[in-house]
């Protein structure tokens, strides 16, 4: 006679994402690469200092890298790009080993002007405690 049929399922619940911030805007490195030249704060020696200071046991293995193999660029351009993520910056002129390979200098000089402008001095030592504690 009269068939009981079960009521529909419910609709599955709207899929609604959790409150995220927005996505951070890509900026531009505060100064530009060849700009190394007008920094008077960092000479030509310096730099190398500045890169084995501020990374302690890392800059004992660039040291290495560059008596032995000479091209030190395989190890510092993974530092650029931390940087470059911290801070979402463009990888800007070109990849990061390519502006290590060619002009490692300025790189590192740049690097260390954009770290003392966002508030790091890479002089006092381990910059990634330092931005550790700014979080």
């Amino acid at each position: 006679m009269y068939s009981y049929a079960p009521p529909p399922p419910p609709p599955p619940p709207p899929v609604t994402t959790p409150n995220c911030y927005p996505p951070p805007t890509v900026q531009e490195w505060t100064t530009g690469l060849l700009d190394c030249f007008d920094d008077p704060e960092i000479d030509w020696f310096n730099y190398n200092v500045f890169f084995g200071v501020a990374c302690g046991t890392s800059g004992l293995i660039y040291s290495l890298i560059i008596a032995f193999i000479g091209i030190p660029c395989i190890m510092s351009c993974t530092y650029r790009t931390k940087i470059r993520s911290r801070y979402n910056l463009l990888e800007t002129p070109a990849p990061d080993w390519v502006i290590h390979l060619f002009c490692e200098y300025c790189a590192l000089c740049q690097e260390h002007r954009e770290l003392k402008i966002r508030g790091m001095d890479p002089a006092l030592g381990n910059i990634y405690r330092q931005l550790r504690t700014l979080l």
